[in-house]
C-alpha cells in the first residue's frame, strides 16, 4: 500500500509544480501519513493542472457513457478516445492513477472506498468544466463524470 503510494508521489514529483513537492533526495515514510491529507493532495494536483486531464475529450467520454449500454464496447471506445487524443505521458499517468485507485478499492472493507466512492471523489478533479456552470448544471454533470470514471475503474484492463 505505502510503496504504491510512494511511487505515485514520485510520479507527481517529476511532473508537478514546484509548490507541491520539494525533492531533496530523502526517503519519506507514509506509514503515519494522514490519508485525508494525501487524498487532498492528489485531488489538488489534478485540479491545479493548467489544463484538465480530459479537457479535450471529456464531452466525448460523457456522451459515450450515456449512449453505449455495453460496458465492454464503451471501454473500447474510451480506449480509442484516449489513444487518439491524449499524449503517452497523460495516458501513463491515468493508468497509474486508476491502478492505484483500484488497489485502494480492494481494501474497501477497511476504508469504505469502493470504486463508486473513488469515482465520486476523484472524478470532478479529472474532468473540470471549461465554462462556469450553475449549481444545477454542475450537479447533473457530476453524475455523468462519476459514471465515466467508475466505468474506467471497473474496466481498467480493457482501457489501459
Amino acid at each position: 500500500g505505502c510503496t504504491i503510494f510512494l511511487s505515485f508521489t514520485i510520479i507527481f514529483y517529476f511532473f508537478s509544480f514546484p509548490k507541491f513537492f520539494l525533492f531533496s533526495g530523502e526517503t519519506y515514510s507514509l506509514e503515519d501519513a494522514d490519508p485525508h491529507s494525501i487524498s487532498g493532495l492528489v485531488k489538488l494536483y489534478f485540479r491545479e493542472l493548467p489544463v484538465s486531464v480530459f479537457s479535450t475529450i471529456q464531452d466525448q467520454l460523457i456522451s459515450t457513457s450515456e449512449t453505449m449500454r455495453n460496458d465492454e464496447e464503451c471501454s473500447k471506445k474510451f480506449k480509442t478516445l484516449l489513444s487518439e487524443n491524449l499524449d503517452s505521458f497523460t495516458i501513463k499517468l491515468l493508468k497509474y492513477l486508476f491502478q492505484f485507485l483500484v488497489e485502494l478499492s480492494h481494501h474497501s472493507n477497511n476504508n469504505l472506498m469502493t470504486l463508486s466512492n473513488l469515482a465520486l471523489v476523484i472524478g470532478p478533479n479529472l474532468m473540470i468544466s471549461a465554462q462556469p456552470l450553475s449549481p444545477m448544471e454542475e450537479a447533473l454533470r457530476s453524475t455523468k463524470v462519476n459514471r465515466v470514471v467508475q466505468l474506467m475503474l471497473e474496466n481498467l484492463a480493457l482501457i489501459f
